[in-house]
């Protein structure tokens, strides 16, 4: 069963990424792997000074995610 693409990501959006935590999104590049063209996003974790480039395809099965705003939180502790 695939994982439905609706990640939405914009440059400055902070997304949270399984193990590394909290981060940026800084940019979104494409380089060249083995032939074919990929696409990746570069996400700055400044609390630990590093930065993370990962496939945009498989970003969403990656687990990262947009950090939760008020409004989803509200509502999450509703339920």
């Amino acid at each position: 069963m695939k994982k439905n693409d609706d990640l939405t990501l914009e440059i400055g959006d902070l997304v949270v990424y399984p193990i590394y935590g909290v981060g940026e999104i800084e940019d979104f590049d494409t380089y060249n792997v083995d032939g074919s063209t990929q696409d990746f996003i570069l996400i700055n974790f400044k609390q630990d000074k590093m930065k993370l480039r990962i496939p945009k395809d498989k970003a969403s099965n990656s687990g990262l995610r947009k950090l939760s705003n008020k409004n989803r939180l509200s509502k999450a502790l509703e339920v």
